[in-house]
């Protein structure tokens, strides 16, 4: 049994919304925090001071309560404890603001036909994956700029009641519900403006990207976005480390993992283009390898080791069914070697005809795409197309 790479927290309008493994260790480092800032302030707080901690503060409910004489142990016990929760709250806090941003995104997509396989949180944010991205700039305008919205609605719901205070995302807590309140209506307000850079592919790459589109072709278009996306990004490096003090990696982590985002998808934007017209019959590959279900994991990965094969197609009792050799390599790594092909679980292949257009697989996520394509025509078995090797193809 292998380790899931996402763990599911809830279904809602029928789309999973998943936590990636990575968010633990993110979740872990966020307690730790806390922790380490109550500990921190429990080593300079006094007592006498009270009259600082706001009325709705926890800290005079939890500490100071009783004889004064009990105040410092209580201080050294609860503090920790308290900066754990406060962090934990305010991170669910913020990334339910996150899931709604990605809803908004969904909800729209969804007025133009498209379907949401899931919402994935990541340490540096949610990802909803699409079944395609919309290609029209109206309606990728329409999505992009939906998620931002989401987040000044938020805003206007929270601003009467709690103000708008720059300041209270980068001040020590005070424990306050009305600090945790202005701290939303804040995230809400950063969370926007973030999302609307023009830096590929997030939102404010995507509006800026559909805009072009009215003017320009679509990859040409994400060619421009892309240019400005270095410089938009090396401002935002400064703007966030040296004026507000954010943590250096985790800047960088955030826009590599943005900028490396944007560099995929104008690629498969360029394949898709390239496609544009073909049929998937032109796209033929004869060099593939078909095995038998069965043999054994180990003699499958050495057939495919010794053809140079790093894909292949098995004809199984359930149908086709095609796989990666890394696969194989896990399974015996894993003391799997001696199972049958039969027993693998493997991608099922489902046939397209010779005529298939090429760009209808490209809008498709590679996420969701099958290892191999079986090519049919005519009711005959004429060959595979390989999406992942569509460059080598063309």
């Amino acid at each position: 049994m292998s380790w899931p790479r996402s763990l599911r927290l809830f279904t809602f309008s029928g789309v999973p919304v998943e936590m990636h493994v990575s968010f633990l260790v993110f979740l872990g480092y966020f307690a730790w925090e806390g922790w380490s800032f109550g500990r921190e302030l429990a080593g300079r707080f006094n007592p006498l001071a009270s009259h600082i901690w706001p009325s709705d503060s926890l800290i005079p409910r939890l500490i100071l309560q009783g004889s004064p004489d009990t105040w410092a142990a209580r201080t050294q016990l609860w503090m920790p404890w308290v900066g754990l929760v406060w962090f934990l709250c305010i991170l669910v806090l913020m990334f339910t603001c996150v899931v709604l941003h990605e809803f908004g995104h969904i909800f729209a997509a969804r007025r133009f036909g498209i379907a949401t396989h899931e919402v994935t949180l990541l340490p540096i944010g949610g990802v909803a994956r699409m079944a395609s991205i919309p290609r029209e700039p109206v309606r990728e305008f329409a999505v992009a700029i939906a998620g931002p919205l989401v987040n000044v609605a938020i805003f206007g719901a929270l601003w009467p009641f709690f103000g708008f205070d720059k300041g209270v995302l980068f001040r020590e807590p005070v424990f306050s519900f009305h600090e945790l309140g202005a701290l939303l209506v804040a995230w809400n307000v950063f969370m926007a403006c973030f999302n609307l850079l023009p830096i590929f592919p997030m939102d404010g790459g995507r509006v800026f990207r559909a805009v072009l589109g009215v003017f320009f072709k679509p990859l040409t278009a994400t060619r421009i976005v892309l240019w400005i996306a270095p410089v938009v990004a090396s401002a935002l490096i400064w703007f966030l480390v040296f004026r507000f003090g954010f943590k250096p990696w985790m800047t960088a982590v955030l826009l590599v993992f943005v900028l490396t985002g944007g560099q995929m998808e104008y690629g498969q934007l360029k394949r898709l283009e390239a496609t544009r017209g073909l049929r998937l019959g032109e796209l033929l590959t004869h060099d593939y390898l078909v095995l038998r279900p069965e043999i054994t994991v180990r003699e499958a990965l050495a057939l495919c080791r010794r053809c140079g094969q790093e894909v292949y197609i098995v004809h199984r009792h359930d149908g086709l069914r095609s796989g990666w050799t890394g696969g194989l390599t896990m399974l015996v790594w894993k003391g799997r070697a001696k199972m049958l092909l039969e027993q693998v679980e493997l991608t099922a292949t489902s046939p397209r005809d010779s005529d298939t257009l090429a760009d209808h697989i490209l809008e498709i996520h590679p996420r969701f795409l099958p290892p191999l394509i079986p090519i049919y025509e005519h009711g005959q078995w004429i060959g595979v197309v390989n999406p992942g090797r569509f460059d080598a193809s063309l």
